[in-house]
């Protein structure tokens, strides 16, 4: 994960010193104001990656995920031998509550495998946006396609905006929730 923001540390700055590299006017001040954006982008980056190395590091996790479902399924068997009703009746409530947690770490396994994806989503899009500033600078390019350069970066902007919040809010709840 390290690399990837290093990766994406790179694609800014090259940018940046691509677009400063440009004639004065106004094709470089609409760069310009397009690779402002760039710097909210690598830190979304690097906080995706932040949250993605604290979950792939915490064992606590990595054994409830592997443990829960045993255990789930051990209270399943149990309930249905039980006779006692009262027993049974604790026994239900333990196991609603192994299912929410059940559930909870599904979630946020799932949340952080597409977090995974859209990082490297994100690093090849800033490789193409790259590779379309090089462009520029073999070429003009009409303001169009400036645009569109701006629109896609601030899409991706954004996509990493919710799905760092989303995360944050993830972990806030778990951390909260723990006391």
């Amino acid at each position: 994960l390290r690399q990837d923001v290093r990766k994406g540390m790179e694609y800014e700055q090259r940018i940046e010193r691509l677009i400063q590299s440009q004639r004065p006017g106004i094709l470089r001040d609409r760069l310009e104001d397009t690779a402002g954006q760039l710097t909210d982008w690598v830190a979304n980056i690097f906080a995706l990656a932040s949250r993605l190395d604290a979950y792939k590091q915490d064992g606590l996790l990595a054994r409830e995920r592997a443990a829960v479902p045993k255990e789930v399924e051990n209270l399943e068997a149990r309930l249905k031998l039980e006779s006692n009703e009262q027993i049974r009746q604790q026994m239900s409530e333990v196991l609603a509550g192994k299912r929410t947690q059940l559930e909870a770490l599904q979630a946020l396994h799932t949340r952080m495998h597409q977090a995974q994806l859209q990082m490297d989503q994100s690093l090849t899009a800033l490789a193409t946006v790259y590779s379309q500033v090089r462009l520029v600078d073999a070429q003009d390019i009409a303001s169009g396609q400036t645009e569109r350069l701006r629109a896609d970066i601030q899409e991706q902007v954004n996509r990493l905006n919710d799905l760092v919040a989303s995360i944050n809010d993830v972990y806030n709840y778990r951390t909260e929730g723990l006391g």
